[in-house]
């Protein structure tokens, strides 16, 4: 019997260990799935990788008007880091409705804008990038997500 509880203490000692390490993890991988820090994070990246300005960028969320040659490369970036958009142009519907959720607070409006923007315009994976962000500030306000306030 003093056997049996041995190899219950262990093993409890391991399901402590256990239990702390899921723990763990699974607040680290909160960390990273906050969508704000996300943005800020694949912005940066495809800031750099694309050599945008951040005039540029600022224009997206000012509801400024944005090109396709100037933005659409960073539109895209961001795009195909959320899984968004394919490289091919195809819009993910249920990608982009999450992410109209971080990106905007008039959640009323999000089914008008999935109704209307999500008809492929455009020649190139950049154009449709920039067509989708043009169509979807016709109908709600974009916000720049901030990791802080989250």
């Amino acid at each position: 019997m003093r056997k049996l509880s041995n190899n219950f203490q262990i093993n409890m000692n391991s399901l402590t260990v256990l239990l702390f390490c899921a723990g763990v993890i699974a607040a680290i991988n909160g960390a990273v799935l906050n969508p704000a820090a996300q943005y800020q994070k694949f912005s940066n990246e495809c800031k750099s990788s694309t050599n945008t300005d951040e005039k540029e960028i600022e224009k997206i969320f000012n509801g400024d008007p944005i090109e396709a040659n100037v933005v659409g490369d960073h539109v895209l970036c961001i795009f195909n880091k959320f899984n968004i958009e394919n490289d091919n142009g195809d819009i993910d519907q249920e990608k982009f409705r999450k992410a109209l959720a971080v990106f905007t607070p008039e959640h009323d409006k999000h089914d008008l804008v999935l109704k209307n923007c999500l008809v492929k315009k455009g020649a190139t994976p950049q154009e449709v990038a920039v067509e989708l962000v043009k169509c979807t500030r016709n109908y709600v306000t974009l916000l720049r997500p901030n990791a802080n306030a989250v």
